[in-house]
């Protein structure tokens, strides 16, 4: 859950400009426009940092940056 909470908390401060809309954890971040392909390169440079973990060429794809829960999912997966 901690994962949730950091990524929520990263994508509230980048790329909300309304924190009443702050999405949940199975929100489409895409399919909002809350990110897009510079985002996601921005989000993975603070998940590298943050978690500690190396995140692949082949690991950028839209399914892993689809919500909250997903781009979870992905550190976990890294972290082993």
């Amino acid at each position: 859950m901690e994962i949730v909470k950091i990524i929520t908390g990263f994508i509230e401060k980048r790329f909300m400009r309304d924190a009443a809309n702050t999405p949940t954890a199975t929100d489409s971040l895409l399919d909002s426009g809350i990110l897009d392909s510079a985002g996601i390169f921005e989000l993975v440079s603070f998940m590298e940092k943050e978690f500690k973990i190396e995140i692949g060429d082949d690991d950028i794809v839209p399914d892993h940056f689809e919500n909250i829960e997903c781009i979870a999912t992905l550190i976990r997966t890294r972290q082993g």
